[in-house]
């Protein structure tokens, strides 16, 4: 359960969070996973090209959250009397990184690449492997319109036109 940052980024993220609470304005921190959804569907691309493979090293958990109930939240929240600080803004599962490729690859008719000696192929990892939890934002009732990567993929692939 450590919630520090492992970056420069990370490091300023952080800072800013603490700043923005500190200050004499109410807010509330929301800390989004990563978001796909239309327009920003580089993963379901590059598992239909071929482009990543499945990793042959270690688990990584990955944690995502639909552009939709990015937006969605946000806008629950606001309309809210009492807020926590922080809320973590992701899906219900922290997916494991081979689970989603799998998932991806076998929805869409494709096979993934074998990986190679050097992960040359597996470049979607950006950030280290946690398993964040959205209790506090189903607390306050927020209810997601894409529970998982597997509801908001689908919708991502079933709008794709063929060939793309």
């Amino acid at each position: 359960s450590h919630a520090g940052p492992s970056s420069f980024r990370g490091d300023i993220m952080l800072l800013t969070e603490r700043l923005m609470l500190a200050g004499s304005i109410p807010g509330t921190v929301v800390r989004f996973g990563g978001i796909y959804g239309p327009g920003r569907e580089r993963l379901v691309r590059a598992v239909k090209d071929g482009k990543v493979a499945v990793r042959n090293d270690e688990t990584h958990f990955t944690n995502r959250i639909h552009r939709d109930d990015a937006a969605g939240c946000l806008r629950y929240l606001m309309g809210q009397d009492e807020l926590d600080d922080i809320y973590l803004g992701v899906d219900h599962e922290a997916a494991e990184e081979s689970v989603v490729l799998r998932w991806l690859a076998d929805r869409m008719g494709v096979k993934l690449p074998e990986p190679e000696p050097d992960n040359s192929l597996a470049k979607v990892r950006r950030a280290g492997s946690k398993r964040c939890r959205n209790d506090r934002l189903t607390a306050a009732g927020y209810r997601f319109q894409y529970p998982t990567f597997r509801e908001g993929y689908e919708m991502i692939i079933r709008g794709m036109p063929e060939g793309s």
